[in-house]
């Protein structure tokens, strides 16, 4: 009596392998450009909420505040700003989130002695790859069009492409108050290795 084994054979497994290591991969990808998109949108919001900041700012001051050395109505960096103490620190909630590791610049036309536009940008790409931003960013403020703000060409949309950015934010950072977000320790001050 012999006995017939019913199974799968090495060509069939090696063809549900090879299948299943392609839904993997197709996995995979999704994932991080879920990740990414869910880090810009976090940073936008982080931006947004300066963005009201230095509105509520204005309001209180009619003129937003300049970049400087650290006297009571100077944007050092934001650390600083946002800081007990800070310019902003009473327009800020206290549990601000920055998102993942990311660059913020802050932009204001400091040609005139009351400040009157400004722009909040943020870099998608981690600090420590800003020379190669391949990621773009957003900006915003009521400076778009105003070459004075940026001290260089016009930013004129919110949402930058990654070329685009590279020349409009990090080619004019001279002009900013920058500082650089730390995702691992939800806090200013740089990037934890």
């Amino acid at each position: 009596m012999t006995r017939k084994y019913s199974g799968f054979t090495l060509v069939e497994m090696l063809i549900v392998m090879g299948i299943l290591s392609v839904l993997m991969a197709i996995g995979v990808s999704v994932a991080r450009f879920a990740v990414q998109r869910a880090n810009n949108i976090q940073h936008q919001s982080a931006v947004d909420q300066m963005f009201q900041a230095l509105q509520s700012y204005y309001t209180d001051n009619r003129e937003y505040p300049t970049i400087g050395d650290g006297t009571s109505t100077d944007f050092v960096d934001f650390e600083t700003a946002l800081g007990t103490g800070g310019v902003l620190d009473q327009y800020v909630d206290a549990n601000f989130d920055g998102g993942a590791a990311a660059r913020y610049y802050y932009f204001v036309d400091n040609t005139s002695n009351s400040p009157q536009a400004f722009l909040v940008c943020v870099s998608f790409s981690e600090p420590t790859a800003i020379t190669n931003d391949d990621q773009g960013g957003y900006c915003h403020g009521n400076g778009f069009g105003d070459g004075d703000v940026t001290g260089g060409e016009p930013i004129t949309t919110k949402e930058i492409a990654a070329v685009t950015f590279q020349e409009l934010v990090e080619d004019q950072s001279a002009a900013a108050a920058t500082s650089d977000w730390d995702g691992a320790t939800q806090s200013w001050g740089g990037v934890s290795e």
